[in-house]
């Protein structure tokens, strides 16, 4: 019975079908490409804004950022920043504190959230705009947003009131009637803006995906699939869509390509390896393979050990790994024809296991000597059987003369007169062996 990769036809169709709505898709112009970016920004500050208001999202905002300033979480889970921003990380350092104690006070003053006057209307403003100075990813806002939905549903919904609801979620976050109609008032201006903000991103995912296929078709030889690689570009795409600015100018492919590109890389360098290496060895490798490649062909041959050493910058280990990795590794589980019926692992020879016709013509020579040896006189047959084990363990000369009650020097001449005997019996097993 064939078997067949379950797999094989399944991923086809999907990745045929993922082309063909990449090809229907119109890609917009720069100029709705900008409008839709501005939307977006826009739909999003407004979403921040009027979430942010809820006496909800802000304990859960407090949590995070003391979560934050306590080192729990790293910067790059809770903000919108890379590793590498470090005039960001450390403007986040000297901002935290006092936005945690301004959140605190707040928090500590009803006030501000159902009878604000002039004053607090401002004091609260300048709180959020704090806050969005820090720029907190969307999506602990979206969290945030569900569960406080969630909770006013409930409550909403309760006929007996919430504090008699045995549900311990909603227990624990149990709303006076001023505050369940604040947070109803605060969700019904923050849906429409959160559907604008999630449409406009659809719209510019949908008008970027050419671009992410055509990026991953430069890295379709790095060992990875291709869909492998438009996903990692999409991952790219959506870090570039939250960090976007229009009002810097310049085009959204523009400034899109270098995400998209870096999210690539990054896949290659670590997942397209058998052995993970870190991402700086892999940069060093990937320029001194370019430096080489240069070399070969302004030189017409391949550079030597020492030539590649000095491509490397006198780096003898990034040498070493050069040579290692110019081998290519295949998987023992990858298919070996078109129509994934056959593995690599089934067509391997498995050395721990002896062909069947060599294990019959083992048994026929056993077979063949036992005979030879059964017909050998009383004495002589048994000495061969104690001293070669043919029935048993092997036996020393002294012990089988111990046992048949002769010499040693007795047993070693029954032994070899039996031999010269069995010589001339199975003389056919030398052309057998042969």
């Amino acid at each position: 019975m064939k078997h067949r990769n379950p797999r094989s036809s399944d991923d086809h169709l999907e990745i045929v079908d993922y082309f063909q709505r990449v090809g229907a898709v119109c890609s917009p112009t720069r100029a709705e490409g900008f409008e839709t970016a501005t939307r977006l920004v826009e739909a999003r500050q407004a979403y921040r804004r009027t979430i942010l208001s809820s006496k909800f999202v802000l304990e859960k905002c407090l949590q995070l950022l003391n979560q934050a300033t306590e080192k729990k979480v790293r910067f790059d889970f809770a903000f919108e920043l890379s590793q590498r921003e470090t005039d960001k990380i450390h403007f986040i350092n000297g901002a935290v504190p006092e936005i945690v104690a301004m959140i605190a006070y707040t928090l500590s003053v009803p006030d501000f959230f159902y009878a604000p006057d002039e004053c607090a209307e401002d004091h609260f403003s300048n709180l959020i705009d704090l806050i969005e100075t820090l720029d907190i990813r969307i999506g602990h806002l979206n969290q945030w947003h569900r569960e406080l939905k969630a909770i006013v549903a409930k409550q909403s919904n309760s006929k007996k009131g919430a504090a008699k609801d045995k549900d311990e979620e909603l227990t624990k976050n149990v709303f006076t009637r001023r505050e369940l109609k604040a947070n109803k008032s605060i969700l019904a201006v923050a849906e429409p803006d959160f559907n604008v903000y999630l449409d406009a991103k659809q719209e510019m995912v949908r008008g970027a995906m050419k671009l992410v296929v055509s990026i991953a078709k430069r890295y379709v030889n790095s060992r990875l699939s291709l869909m492998d690689l438009v996903q990692e570009g999409n991952c790219g795409l959506l870090t570039a869509i939250e960090k976007y600015n229009p009002q810097l100018g310049f085009a959204f492919t523009t400034y899109a390509t270098r995400w998209i590109q870096q999210k690539i890389l990054i896949a290659v360098f670590e997942k397209s390896r058998t052995v993970r290496l870190p991402i700086v060895l892999s940069r060093k490798l990937a320029s001194t393979e370019r430096e080489l490649e240069a070399l070969a062909h302004a030189n017409a041959c391949f550079p030597n050990h020492d030539e590649s050493i000095a491509a490397a910058k006198r780096q003898k280990v990034v040498a070493r790994l050069l040579q290692i990795y110019r081998n290519s590794f295949v998987s023992i589980h990858g298919l070996t024809n078109d129509k994934g019926e056959t593995s690599r692992g089934l067509e391997l020879e498995n050395d721990s296991m002896v062909a069947p016709e060599t294990q019959l013509h083992r048994l026929r020579v056993v077979s063949d000597v036992q005979q030879a040896v059964s017909k050998l006189e009383g004495q002589k047959r048994l000495a061969m059987e104690m001293r070669f084990g043919l029935y048993g363990e092997p036996c020393s000369n002294q012990r089988i003369g111990d046992r048949l009650g002769i010499s040693r020097e007795t047993v070693r001449t029954l032994v070899k007169e039996s031999l010269a005997v069995l010589r001339t019996d199975l003389g056919h097993l030398n052309e057998m062996v042969s």
